[in-house]
């Protein structure tokens, strides 16, 4: 017998049952429980990090830019170290976090702007 989607029997049928508890073998009855939970629970995980990401105002471009951000300065604070510049402040810091919550509380205007500030004294360091 053929049904909609297929044989009888099929995997329809046989998710059908294991989801109502009447699988003819436990261990697919198993397997189907609890893939069927890990889906849900994986769609209420996404949907709560969309809520967080939302409230926190932090969209994938802005994330994007804290990313670009963080690995811009601790390069340039390499360079800093490597030329024997001797600049120093929060923003020459070699803290992971302290960039990305930075980079997180301002626009991307001003992570932009602080990262060239910074490139513009080092290259007044490397001229001399």
């Amino acid at each position: 017998m053929q049904g909609a989607c297929g044989p009888a029997g099929g995997i329809q049928s046989r998710f059908m049952a294991a989801a109502l508890g009447s699988a003819s073998d436990p261990a697919e009855d198993v397997y189907v429980k609890v893939n069927t939970m890990t889906t849900v629970w994986l769609r209420a995980a996404f949907s709560v990090m969309a809520v967080l990401g939302a409230a926190a105002g932090l969209s994938a471009p802005a994330h994007a830019n804290c990313d670009w951000y963080v690995k811009t300065s601790l390069e340039q604070q390499q360079r800093n170290l490597k030329l024997k510049c001797g600049l120093s402040g929060a923003e020459w810091s070699v803290d992971k976090g302290a960039h990305a919550a930075w980079c997180a509380s301002v626009s991307p205007d001003a992570s932009r702007s602080t990262a060239q500030k910074r490139e513009a004294e080092l290259a007044k360091c490397a001229a001399k």
